[in-house]
């Protein structure tokens, strides 16, 4: 015999000898597997069937033209009606932006990973961390549950770990199979303890759109009002409506939430809107003045100061047009014209200055319209005129001088020429106003001699 022949011969050998070692380590492996679940062996090796902590368990090699092996359980007691789960594809990511039958759990890897079909409010309340994980994995293994039963059939399905594929397939049915009753209380518990903020905010959602009376979504809303996440204090604060909460317990939480300058500035903004609207402009006034300090909400506190015709606010507004950035101080200078008037001369000496700055000088023009005297002429004049004068502030400028011409009730202002009255032509007067101005002249201008 050649030593090719040799070669070729005893290779074929040494491989028949792997399949065979292969093949009796699977088989030792199902009998391992059948011995700790106390299940039956079919007439052929690879297969299993009977009962295992109250589910029915068949596992069988050779399922499917591949030789794949496959293992099924069902529950004794049937699992909620409609519910299913397999992995997340392309297909299924389609399907659920068309059809919107995923359920979302809040968890985003979660969510992502698997598509979950059925009631929301059970799926949430079986679902807690620890399954949530159990599930994820299954999933990613290939486990689907479809008609009432988990199915896993492929390559994973292997002998040395078939017993604990069973038991996690086995956990999946217990945590899936709960009693509706539970539903409420798993729902505050996820509420209470859930470690993702977006989990919990859903289950607050769930319980208020579908238990908004039951004990445990007041019991849920108290927990929230309570959280460490922000957006969920004010997700609780906003359903607790003055029939829900006439204790105001949810005054303290929205005030902190509005002054804590660590909170994301659209939640801070969303908890001083509400309690604005819950509490009213009165008792919103201090928090308002207290936040015209406030790096990111300090044009804002002003702007809602001016809404809320709050006029005790002047002296804060009026002392923080010289502080902060230019937007706030903007906000300030409206705040002030609105709420203000000229008999407070205080608001003017502290408006003009800012008719130095050009990004300022559009507001305080408008405020001054509101609380300006003679004095602000002088400085308002040279802003009506200009090639380099915007037109806006030109605009603001004139209308402000018009306003304040029309509260003195002068219609001109210092300076203003005019023709006098009295039955003599030609006399020059300029209208009385604030200091030095002229009176009608007791001389007339004396007429040209004829040539």
């Amino acid at each position: 015999m050649d030593p090719f022949t040799i070669g070729s011969t005893l290779l074929g050998l040494g491989f028949a000898a792997v399949v065979w070692w292969l093949s009796r380590r699977e088989a030792r492996g199902w009998r391992r597997a059948a011995d700790a679940l106390g299940l039956a062996r079919g007439p052929e090796s690879l297969s299993l069937d009977g009962q295992f902590d109250g589910c029915r368990v068949v596992a069988r090699s050779g399922a499917d033209s591949q030789g794949n092996a496959e293992v099924i359980v069902r529950p004794e007691a049937p699992l909620p009606a409609g519910l299913a789960f397999g992995p997340e594809g392309w297909v299924q990511s389609v399907l659920k932006a068309v059809t919107g039958a995923d359920v979302t759990t809040g968890d985003r890897r979660f969510d992502d990973a698997v598509m979950m079909i059925g009631d929301p409010p059970l799926v949430l309340a079986a679902l807690d961390p620890a399954n949530r994980r159990l599930v994820r994995r299954l999933v990613a293994e290939g486990v689907v549950l479809d008609g009432g039963e988990l199915r896993l059939r492929g390559r994973r399905v292997r002998g040395r770990v078939l017993a604990e594929t069973v038991r996690a397939l086995v956990r999946a049915c217990r945590a899936l199979s709960i009693d509706p009753a539970q539903i409420p209380d798993r729902l505050a518990e996820r509420v209470r303890r859930d470690p993702l903020p977006d989990v919990r905010r859903r289950a607050l959602d769930l319980l208020l759109a579908r238990l908004p009376d039951a004990p445990q979504t007041t019991a849920a809303l108290d927990a929230a009002l309570r959280d460490r996440d922000p957006a969920l204090r004010l997700s609780a604060a906003r359903h607790l409506d003055a029939d829900r909460d006439p204790d105001g317990a949810a005054e303290a939480p929205l005030r902190a939430l509005a002054a804590d300058a660590a909170v994301d500035r659209r939640v801070r903004e969303d908890a001083l809107d509400l309690y604005i609207d819950r509490f009213g402009p009165r008792r919103a006034s201090p928090l308002l003045v207290e936040l015209l300090a406030d790096d990111a909400l300090g044009g804002g506190a002003a702007s809602r100061l001016a809404r809320t015709g709050r006029a005790e606010a002047l002296p804060a507004l009026r002392a923080h047009l010289s502080r902060g950035d230019v937007g706030a101080r903007a906000e300030c200078a409206v705040a002030v014209g609105k709420l203000g008037d000229a008999r407070d001369p205080t608001l003017e000496v502290a408006l003009l200055p800012l008719l130095d700055t050009p990004a300022l000088r559009v507001p305080a023009a408008e405020a001054l319209a509101r609380v300006g005297t003679g004095r602000s002429i002088e400085a308002l004049l040279p802003l009506t005129e200009g090639l380099l004068t915007g037109g806006d502030v030109k605009a603001a400028a004139q209308r402000a001088l018009d306003a304040i011409r029309a509260r003195r009730g002068d219609g001109q202002g210092i300076g203003g020429l005019s023709v006098a009255s009295g039955g003599e032509a030609g006399r020059l007067a300029v209208i009385e106003a604030d200091g030095g101005a002229l009176s009608p002249g007791e001389h007339p201008i004396p007429d040209e001699e004829a040539p």
